[in-house]
């Protein structure tokens, strides 16, 4: 019985995936209606696949709900309706555009944005910051780092994901937040996804790289502090 609904669920999943991989690949713009995909197996995926919801509006019948779906390390923008004879779904499916949404996070001045990242020092640096042999971080190398963090997401779509539904999750899709305004809300949960997924990829730009925007961070703080926010995210 177990092997029969497991077997019915990937083979759901397939199909969902499929109509929204074709749909994309086409660009088809205009809502296809698919009898043997239900709006409840979408909805269903949608909960299992953790999908993040951009828009929702209630309708008797079925709701008609925006998300964003991750397949094959591409993000698609998938609508959701209800067919007009009650038994099937229409879908409609384009893959985001990765360059217009990263405009909109980073939309703030670079140096900025990482500056509010409070990345942790060295050792050495914060000795000397401390005692006031050297400035703060110079901005210079703030905005060489935070273009390479910027470049970093463009070339990891999994890993802005998580970032762009932050963004978004503060407020209505319509109200995106950009990513220094997010990291203003200090402690909040959106905050916090947020500021992992960027200490994530300055963990991977300083791994076996000697990237000298980044001679005052310290990895291995770095890496603790990835640890801990996880931990957190578990509590």
């Amino acid at each position: 019985m177990l092997r029969k609904l497991l077997g019915s669920f990937l083979f759901k999943t397939a199909s969902i995936e499929m109509a929204i991989e074709s749909l994309a690949k086409d660009d088809v713009r205009i809502g296809t209606a698919f009898r043997e995909i239900s709006h409840v197996d979408v909805m269903r995926y949608i909960e299992r696949r953790k999908c993040h919801v951009r828009q929702v509006i209630s309708r008797p019948q079925g709701d008609w709900v925006e998300f964003y779906a991750l397949i094959e390390h591409k993000i698609h923008v998938v609508r959701l309706d209800v067919a007009k004879d009650g038994v099937g779904s229409v879908l409609t499916s384009h893959y985001l555009d990765i360059s217009a949404e990263l405009e909109n996070a980073f939309r703030d001045d670079l140096s900025k944005i990482m500056f509010g990242l409070d990345l942790p020092h060295t050792d050495k640096s914060y000795e000397k910051w401390r005692d006031f042999d050297i400035f703060e971080r110079l901005e210079e190398d703030m905005l060489l780092a935070g273009r390479l963090v910027r470049k970093f997401f463009e070339t990891n779509p999994l890993m802005f994901y998580p970032l762009l539904a932050a963004c978004e999750s503060f407020h209505a899709p319509q109200e995106h937040l950009g990513l220094f305004d997010l990291l203003c809300h200090d402690g909040m949960p959106d905050e916090q996804e947020a500021r992992l997924q960027c200490y994530l990829a300055v963990e991977a730009l300083m791994t076996n790289n000697d990237l000298p925007c980044f001679r005052t961070v310290s990895l291995e703080r770095v890496s603790e502090m990835i640890d801990e926010m996880r931990a957190e995210k578990k509590v």
